[in-house]
Protein backbone atom coordinates (compact mmCIF):
# COMPACT_ATOMS: atom_id res chain seq x y z
CA UNK A 1 0.00 0.00 0.00
CA UNK A 2 2.79 2.07 0.72
CA UNK A 3 4.79 2.01 -2.77
CA UNK A 4 1.19 2.39 -3.94
CA UNK A 5 0.63 5.64 -2.32
CA UNK A 6 4.26 6.97 -3.52
CA UNK A 7 3.12 5.53 -7.29
CA UNK A 8 0.48 7.65 -7.37
CA UNK A 9 1.90 10.43 -5.51
CA UNK A 10 4.51 10.93 -8.18
CA UNK A 11 2.11 10.46 -10.63
CA UNK A 12 0.07 13.62 -9.53
CA UNK A 13 2.95 15.52 -9.03
CA UNK A 14 3.69 15.19 -12.69
CA UNK A 15 0.72 14.85 -14.04
CA UNK A 16 -1.32 17.82 -12.08
CA UNK A 17 1.51 20.52 -13.51
CA UNK A 18 1.35 19.22 -16.75
CA UNK A 19 -2.61 19.56 -16.79
CA UNK A 20 -2.10 23.25 -15.31
CA UNK A 21 0.40 24.16 -17.67
CA UNK A 22 -1.95 22.86 -20.52
CA UNK A 23 -5.16 24.56 -19.17
CA UNK A 24 -3.46 27.61 -19.02
CA UNK A 25 -2.10 27.88 -22.00
CA UNK A 26 -5.59 26.76 -23.89
CA UNK A 27 -7.00 29.24 -22.14
CA UNK A 28 -5.11 32.04 -23.13
CA UNK A 29 -4.87 30.98 -26.68
CA UNK A 30 -6.82 33.01 -28.45
CA UNK A 31 -10.39 31.56 -29.88
CA UNK A 32 -9.59 31.43 -33.29
CA UNK A 33 -6.54 29.91 -33.13
CA UNK A 34 -8.29 27.38 -30.42
CA UNK A 35 -10.57 26.75 -33.40
CA UNK A 36 -8.52 25.80 -36.13
CA UNK A 37 -5.53 23.01 -36.54
CA UNK A 38 -2.57 23.74 -35.69
CA UNK A 39 0.24 23.32 -37.86
CA UNK A 40 -2.33 23.82 -40.83
CA UNK A 41 -4.02 25.65 -43.10
CA UNK A 42 -7.67 26.38 -42.70
CA UNK A 43 -10.67 24.55 -44.36
CA UNK A 44 -13.21 26.99 -46.21
CA UNK A 45 -15.68 25.78 -44.30
CA UNK A 46 -13.84 26.44 -40.92
CA UNK A 47 -13.09 29.65 -42.38
CA UNK A 48 -17.05 30.42 -43.11
CA UNK A 49 -18.02 28.92 -39.62
CA UNK A 50 -15.20 31.47 -37.78
CA UNK A 51 -15.89 34.60 -39.90
CA UNK A 52 -19.30 35.68 -38.03
CA UNK A 53 -18.67 34.68 -34.88
CA UNK A 54 -14.82 36.74 -35.45
CA UNK A 55 -16.77 39.71 -36.53
CA UNK A 56 -19.53 39.63 -33.84
CA UNK A 57 -16.84 39.09 -30.56
CA UNK A 58 -14.16 41.58 -32.81
CA UNK A 59 -15.49 44.09 -34.70
CA UNK A 60 -18.03 47.36 -33.00
CA UNK A 61 -19.35 48.92 -35.91
CA UNK A 62 -23.34 49.93 -35.68
CA UNK A 63 -25.54 48.17 -38.25
CA UNK A 64 -29.22 48.60 -38.77
CA UNK A 65 -30.30 44.93 -39.67
CA UNK A 66 -28.11 41.75 -39.01
CA UNK A 67 -29.09 38.51 -40.84
CA UNK A 68 -28.22 35.33 -39.12
CA UNK A 69 -28.59 31.88 -40.35
CA UNK A 70 -27.24 28.97 -42.49
CA UNK A 71 -25.74 28.63 -45.91
CA UNK A 72 -28.83 30.03 -47.86
CA UNK A 73 -28.56 33.13 -45.31
CA UNK A 74 -24.88 33.63 -45.81
CA UNK A 75 -25.03 32.61 -49.77
CA UNK A 76 -28.34 33.95 -50.46
CA UNK A 77 -28.31 37.79 -48.56
CA UNK A 78 -26.45 40.41 -49.90
CA UNK A 79 -26.51 43.30 -47.41
CA UNK A 80 -25.15 45.66 -50.03
CA UNK A 81 -28.81 45.43 -52.34
CA UNK A 82 -30.70 47.59 -49.07
CA UNK A 83 -29.90 50.90 -49.98
CA UNK A 84 -30.21 53.34 -47.20
CA UNK A 85 -29.27 50.88 -44.52
CA UNK A 86 -25.79 49.54 -43.08
CA UNK A 87 -26.29 45.94 -42.67
CA UNK A 88 -24.29 43.13 -41.80
CA UNK A 89 -24.77 39.40 -42.70
CA UNK A 90 -23.91 36.60 -39.96
CA UNK A 91 -25.04 33.76 -41.83
CA UNK A 92 -23.07 30.44 -41.44
CA UNK A 93 -22.87 26.56 -42.31
CA UNK A 94 -25.87 24.65 -41.11
CA UNK A 95 -23.62 22.35 -38.94
CA UNK A 96 -23.83 25.37 -36.21
CA UNK A 97 -27.30 24.71 -35.16
CA UNK A 98 -29.70 26.33 -32.78
CA UNK A 99 -27.09 26.95 -30.46
CA UNK A 100 -24.55 28.34 -32.52
CA UNK A 101 -26.67 31.09 -34.41
CA UNK A 102 -27.52 32.26 -30.82
CA UNK A 103 -24.17 32.18 -29.80
CA UNK A 104 -22.72 34.36 -32.42
CA UNK A 105 -26.22 36.44 -32.26
CA UNK A 106 -25.57 37.28 -28.38
CA UNK A 107 -21.38 37.53 -29.31
CA UNK A 108 -22.84 40.58 -31.74
CA UNK A 109 -25.49 41.99 -29.19
CA UNK A 110 -22.46 42.36 -26.58
CA UNK A 111 -20.06 43.90 -28.61
CA UNK A 112 -22.05 46.49 -30.76
CA UNK A 113 -24.56 48.97 -30.49
CA UNK A 114 -28.33 47.67 -30.66
CA UNK A 115 -29.37 47.28 -34.51
CA UNK A 116 -33.39 47.88 -35.48
CA UNK A 117 -33.91 44.37 -36.97
CA UNK A 118 -32.50 40.98 -37.02
CA UNK A 119 -33.69 38.62 -39.40
CA UNK A 120 -33.20 35.07 -39.44
CA UNK A 121 -33.01 33.49 -42.94
CA UNK A 122 -32.69 29.44 -43.06
CA UNK A 123 -33.48 26.87 -44.88
CA UNK A 124 -37.25 25.25 -44.49
CA UNK A 125 -35.64 21.90 -43.86
CA UNK A 126 -33.09 22.91 -41.61
CA UNK A 127 -35.36 22.53 -38.82
CA UNK A 128 -34.70 18.50 -39.40
CA UNK A 129 -31.07 18.58 -39.10
CA UNK A 130 -29.77 18.27 -35.86
CA UNK A 131 -26.63 19.83 -34.95
CA UNK A 132 -25.13 16.14 -33.98
CA UNK A 133 -25.06 15.01 -37.76
CA UNK A 134 -22.38 14.54 -38.92
CA UNK A 135 -20.63 13.85 -35.80
CA UNK A 136 -21.13 17.37 -34.55
CA UNK A 137 -17.94 18.51 -34.43
CA UNK A 138 -18.45 21.78 -35.99
CA UNK A 139 -21.13 22.75 -32.86
CA UNK A 140 -18.69 20.97 -30.37
CA UNK A 141 -15.41 23.01 -31.34
CA UNK A 142 -17.65 25.81 -31.80
CA UNK A 143 -19.19 26.41 -28.75
CA UNK A 144 -15.79 24.85 -26.88
CA UNK A 145 -14.28 27.54 -28.00
CA UNK A 146 -16.36 30.55 -28.47
CA UNK A 147 -18.92 30.07 -25.75
CA UNK A 148 -16.54 31.22 -23.27
CA UNK A 149 -16.44 34.34 -25.04
CA UNK A 150 -19.94 35.32 -24.96
CA UNK A 151 -21.87 35.43 -21.67
CA UNK A 152 -24.68 32.99 -20.48
CA UNK A 153 -23.97 30.32 -23.51
CA UNK A 154 -21.84 28.22 -21.62
CA UNK A 155 -20.27 27.49 -17.66
CA UNK A 156 -17.08 27.43 -17.65
CA UNK A 157 -15.98 23.98 -16.71
CA UNK A 158 -17.74 22.87 -19.60
CA UNK A 159 -15.02 23.52 -21.65
CA UNK A 160 -12.21 22.73 -19.06
CA UNK A 161 -11.71 19.12 -20.82
CA UNK A 162 -11.53 21.04 -24.25
CA UNK A 163 -9.00 23.45 -22.82
CA UNK A 164 -6.56 21.00 -21.23
CA UNK A 165 -6.32 18.64 -24.34
CA UNK A 166 -5.95 21.90 -26.74
CA UNK A 167 -3.49 23.74 -24.86
CA UNK A 168 -1.33 20.26 -25.16
CA UNK A 169 -1.91 20.11 -28.71
CA UNK A 170 -0.71 23.63 -28.82
CA UNK A 171 2.20 23.50 -26.39
CA UNK A 172 3.09 20.30 -28.85
CA UNK A 173 2.59 22.48 -31.81
CA UNK A 174 4.35 24.79 -30.34
CA UNK A 175 7.75 22.97 -30.14
CA UNK A 176 6.97 21.28 -33.60
CA UNK A 177 6.51 24.52 -35.28
CA UNK A 178 3.35 26.67 -35.05
CA UNK A 179 0.09 27.22 -34.80
CA UNK A 180 -2.71 27.51 -37.86
CA UNK A 181 -1.12 28.81 -40.93
CA UNK A 182 -3.56 31.76 -41.83
CA UNK A 183 -1.25 32.96 -44.75
CA UNK A 184 -1.23 29.64 -46.75
CA UNK A 185 -3.80 28.81 -49.45
CA UNK A 186 -7.23 27.61 -47.88
CA UNK A 187 -8.06 23.91 -48.12
CA UNK A 188 -10.97 23.94 -50.53
CA UNK A 189 -10.17 27.32 -52.12
CA UNK A 190 -6.41 27.47 -52.85
CA UNK A 191 -7.22 30.73 -54.80
CA UNK A 192 -7.44 32.79 -51.42
CA UNK A 193 -6.10 32.49 -47.86
CA UNK A 194 -8.13 32.58 -44.48
CA UNK A 195 -6.85 36.59 -44.34
CA UNK A 196 -7.37 37.02 -48.26
CA UNK A 197 -11.14 36.24 -47.72
CA UNK A 198 -11.76 37.40 -44.44
CA UNK A 199 -11.08 40.97 -46.12
CA UNK A 200 -13.25 40.07 -48.94
CA UNK A 201 -16.02 38.71 -46.52
CA UNK A 202 -15.77 42.15 -44.66
CA UNK A 203 -15.87 44.34 -47.87
CA UNK A 204 -19.21 42.20 -49.02
CA UNK A 205 -20.73 42.89 -45.40
CA UNK A 206 -20.38 39.10 -45.08
CA UNK A 207 -22.10 37.42 -48.02
CA UNK A 208 -20.51 35.30 -50.28
CA UNK A 209 -21.96 34.53 -53.97
CA UNK A 210 -21.59 30.98 -55.09
CA UNK A 211 -19.52 30.25 -58.24
CA UNK A 212 -21.02 29.53 -61.59
CA UNK A 213 -25.02 28.73 -62.29
CA UNK A 214 -25.07 25.50 -60.68
CA UNK A 215 -23.70 22.97 -58.55
CA UNK A 216 -24.49 21.39 -55.30
CA UNK A 217 -27.33 18.92 -54.84
CA UNK A 218 -30.73 18.46 -56.37
CA UNK A 219 -32.12 15.83 -54.36
CA UNK A 220 -32.75 15.56 -50.68
CA UNK A 221 -32.71 13.20 -47.84
CA UNK A 222 -35.17 10.08 -48.74
CA UNK A 223 -37.18 8.88 -47.02
CA UNK A 224 -37.79 12.25 -44.57
CA UNK A 225 -36.73 12.07 -41.43
CA UNK A 226 -39.34 10.85 -38.86
CA UNK A 227 -39.41 14.11 -37.21
CA UNK A 228 -39.69 16.86 -39.42
CA UNK A 229 -38.63 20.15 -36.66
CA UNK A 230 -36.95 18.95 -34.30
CA UNK A 231 -37.26 19.93 -30.20
CA UNK A 232 -33.21 21.59 -30.71
CA UNK A 233 -34.92 24.24 -32.92
CA UNK A 234 -37.68 24.98 -31.13
CA UNK A 235 -35.90 25.70 -27.91
CA UNK A 236 -33.03 27.10 -29.66
CA UNK A 237 -35.11 29.59 -31.30
CA UNK A 238 -37.21 30.16 -28.96
CA UNK A 239 -34.45 31.43 -26.91
CA UNK A 240 -33.60 33.52 -30.10
CA UNK A 241 -36.76 35.09 -29.76
CA UNK A 242 -36.08 36.13 -25.84
CA UNK A 243 -33.15 37.44 -26.43
CA UNK A 244 -34.06 40.01 -28.95
CA UNK A 245 -36.87 40.62 -26.77
CA UNK A 246 -34.79 41.09 -24.01
CA UNK A 247 -32.52 43.22 -26.02
CA UNK A 248 -35.58 45.39 -27.56
CA UNK A 249 -34.89 44.43 -31.19
CA UNK A 250 -37.75 42.73 -33.50
CA UNK A 251 -36.63 39.36 -35.25
CA UNK A 252 -38.24 38.81 -38.28
CA UNK A 253 -37.70 35.00 -39.50
CA UNK A 254 -37.69 34.90 -43.26
CA UNK A 255 -37.25 30.99 -44.78
CA UNK A 256 -35.16 30.78 -47.47
CA UNK A 257 -36.41 29.59 -51.51
CA UNK A 258 -35.60 25.87 -53.02
CA UNK A 259 -36.32 24.67 -55.41
CA UNK A 260 -39.69 23.78 -57.40
CA UNK A 261 -38.89 19.84 -57.92
CA UNK A 262 -38.64 18.95 -54.09
CA UNK A 263 -41.29 21.26 -52.81
CA UNK A 264 -43.52 18.30 -51.93
CA UNK A 265 -40.72 16.11 -50.88
CA UNK A 266 -42.13 16.95 -47.55
CA UNK A 267 -44.71 18.16 -45.14
CA UNK A 268 -44.14 21.98 -45.36
CA UNK A 269 -47.58 22.88 -43.47
CA UNK A 270 -45.83 21.51 -40.25
CA UNK A 271 -43.72 24.95 -40.75
CA UNK A 272 -47.12 26.87 -40.96
CA UNK A 273 -47.91 25.28 -37.64
CA UNK A 274 -44.89 25.81 -35.70
CA UNK A 275 -44.67 29.65 -36.66
CA UNK A 276 -47.84 30.32 -35.15
CA UNK A 277 -46.83 29.16 -32.03
CA UNK A 278 -43.92 30.93 -32.64
CA UNK A 279 -44.78 34.20 -33.61
CA UNK A 280 -44.95 37.89 -31.21
CA UNK A 281 -45.37 40.87 -31.60
CA UNK A 282 -41.51 41.43 -31.84
CA UNK A 283 -40.86 38.20 -33.43
CA UNK A 284 -42.56 37.51 -36.93
CA UNK A 285 -42.27 34.62 -39.60
CA UNK A 286 -42.96 35.75 -43.26
CA UNK A 287 -45.40 34.27 -45.38
CA UNK A 288 -45.49 32.01 -47.46
CA UNK A 289 -42.98 29.75 -45.23
CA UNK A 290 -42.47 28.02 -48.79
CA UNK A 291 -41.42 29.94 -51.77
CA UNK A 292 -40.46 27.59 -54.87
CA UNK A 293 -38.59 28.42 -57.71
CA UNK A 294 -37.66 27.17 -60.72
CA UNK A 295 -34.06 25.42 -61.44
CA UNK A 296 -32.80 28.63 -63.61
CA UNK A 297 -32.69 30.67 -60.25
CA UNK A 298 -31.59 27.90 -57.84
CA UNK A 299 -27.32 27.04 -58.00
CA UNK A 300 -28.79 23.75 -56.00
CA UNK A 301 -32.11 21.92 -54.41
CA UNK A 302 -31.39 24.37 -51.75
CA UNK A 303 -29.37 27.35 -52.73
CA UNK A 304 -29.88 30.45 -55.19
CA UNK A 305 -27.57 31.34 -57.59
CA UNK A 306 -26.77 34.81 -58.66
CA UNK A 307 -29.91 35.35 -60.53
CA UNK A 308 -31.80 34.17 -57.53
CA UNK A 309 -30.27 36.39 -54.95
CA UNK A 310 -31.03 39.20 -57.78
CA UNK A 311 -34.87 37.56 -57.71
CA UNK A 312 -35.11 37.47 -53.58
CA UNK A 313 -33.61 40.42 -52.00
CA UNK A 314 -36.42 42.56 -53.25
CA UNK A 315 -38.39 40.44 -51.20
CA UNK A 316 -35.43 40.68 -48.34
CA UNK A 317 -36.39 44.41 -48.86
CA UNK A 318 -39.63 44.67 -48.16
CA UNK A 319 -39.58 42.36 -45.24
CA UNK A 320 -36.78 44.61 -43.22
CA UNK A 321 -38.98 47.92 -44.22
CA UNK A 322 -42.42 46.12 -42.68
CA UNK A 323 -39.88 45.97 -39.63
CA UNK A 324 -38.41 48.89 -39.42
CA UNK A 325 -41.91 50.47 -39.85
CA UNK A 326 -43.39 49.17 -36.80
Amino acid sequence: MITAALVFSCTGAVLVPCIAASYWRGRQTEPLLRFLDPRLTPTIDEAFVSYPVEYALRSDESNDVVFIGDSTCHDGVDPARLPGLRCYNLGSLGSIGPVGIFLTTKAYLDHHPQPRAIVLCVSPLRFEVSQSSGGGHVIRRLIANYGPEVGGVIRLHESSQYFVRRGALDLFAAGAGGSAILDGPLRGMETETYETLRDKMRDTRGFFSLPKEHGGRWELEMPAPRVFILDEWKEGLSALSALCRRTGVPLVVRFAPIWDGVCRSRDFKKLDGWADEFEAPDAIVKRPVIVAWEQEVMWDALHLNARGVDRFMPMIARDVQQALAH
